[in-house]
C-alpha cells in the first residue's frame, strides 16, 4: 500500500501553483468580467481547494496542466453562478397584515 499518494499530491499541487497561480487567477478575473472581477481570490482559492482535494484532476502532461486547471475554475464558477441564482431575491417577504377589529379599523 502506497502512503506518499497524498504528499506527493501536495506537493504537485504547489508546484501547480507556483507555475500557473497569477495565470489562473487572470483567466479567472477575465471570466468574472469587469463587475465580479474582486471575487477572483475567493474563486481561485476554491479551485486550489479541488485540487488539493482530488489531484488526479490534473494528472496531464506538462503542457496540459493549465488547461486542466481552467476546467477545474469553470466547474467551480459554474457552481458559483448556480448557487447564487438559485437563492431566491423575488417575491420579497410578504408585508405583515394589521390586525383589525370587527368593524374593520386597524387596530
Amino acid at each position: 500500500m502506497r502512503t506518499d499518494a497524498p504528499a506527493r499530491g501536495r506537493d504537485r499541487t504547489g508546484e501547480l501553483q507556483l507555475r500557473h497561480g497569477r495565470r489562473l487567477s487572470a483567466y479567472i478575473a477575465a471570466r468574472l468580467g469587469p463587475d465580479h472581477y474582486r471575487q477572483a481570490d475567493a474563486v481561485s482559492r476554491q479551485v486550489w481547494q479541488v485540487v488539493r482535494a482530488s489531484p488526479a484532476l490534473i494528472e496531464v502532461s506538462a503542457d496540459r496542466e493549465f488547461t486542466a486547471l481552467a476546467h477545474v475554475a469553470r466547474q467551480v464558477l459554474v457552481r458559483r453562478y448556480l448557487a447564487a441564482r438559485s437563492t431566491p431575491t423575488w417575491p420579497p417577504a410578504p408585508a405583515r397584515l394589521l390586525s383589525t377589529t370587527p368593524l374593520g379599523v386597524a387596530a
